[in-house]
């Protein structure tokens, strides 16, 4: 921004903003795996062959 002719405070703080929007989405995003991580550890047996593992299960839909 530095370079960008006409460039102003405003601009960096609405750019900041932005940027703190972002990262707080993606730490919505991270707690909710997170949380549904939690869930699922009880739920896997260790014996378990691993085509029945609760979590891979979780990671692989598009419900996250």
């Amino acid at each position: 921004m530095r370079v960008e002719p006409g460039a102003t405070c405003g601009d960096v703080q609405a750019r900041a903003l932005a940027k703190i929007d972002e990262i707080d989405r993606k730490i919505r995003a991270l707690q909710k795996i997170r949380t549904a991580l939690e869930q699922l550890l009880p739920a896997c047996r260790r014996k378990n062959p691993i085509s029945e593992c609760p979590i891979l299960e979780m990671l692989d839909s598009k419900d996250l």
